[in-house]
């Protein structure tokens, strides 16, 4: 399964013994930068690792998307400092480490929208077109695709990388 992320350039850098990455959260593009966003980036975690049965995390979250496209909008926000990062899950681990959601409910939860059902927005959606945002706390360095950089990228290869996906 192909997931997409925006991180600094150095994200690979930082790896455990197993090679799974050890996220930093650059705290100055943060979404989560209100009492409101920070309830519901608890909210999140917890979720997370009580679907996982994990008592506490010793890193980070990573930020996904399942789309090239909405990926790439993000990306485009960044500075020169950041790529758009490509990862092949094996299926597998894509079905039990990563938690997803429809990205709308996800914003819903994110933006703390009155009446939101916290709970419901992690159901399996029932419609297959939507468009997925997720998380994971454990993303292997060896299923790394591509990595994608401001500096050598123009519209012709983003044209041609977007018509082999």
């Amino acid at each position: 399964m192909k997931i997409y992320t925006v991180q600094k350039l150095n994200f690979l850098d930082n790896c455990d013994d197993n090679g799974f990455i050890i996220n930093e959260t650059d705290k100055s593009n943060s979404i989560f930068d209100s009492d409101r966003t920070i309830k519901a980036l608890k909210y999140i975690i917890n979720y997370y690792k009580n679907r996982n049965g994990i008592s506490s995390l010793d890193r980070e979250v990573i930020w996904f998307y399942d789309e090239f496209k909405y990926a790439y909008q993000a990306y485009q926000w960044m500075d020169n400092g950041y790529g758009l990062f490509v990862f092949e899950v094996p299926a597998a681990i894509f079905k039990k480490e990563f938690l997803w959601s429809d990205y709308f409910d996800w914003h819903l939860l994110l933006n703390d929208i009155e009446g939101t059902d916290w709970e419901s927005i992690f159901d399996p959606p029932k419609d297959k077109s939507v468009i997925r945002q997720g998380i994971s706390a454990y993303v292997n360095k060896k299923w790394i695709k591509k990595i994608i950089k401001k500096n050598w990228i123009n519209s012709v290869l983003l044209i041609f990388y977007l018509n082999l996906i």
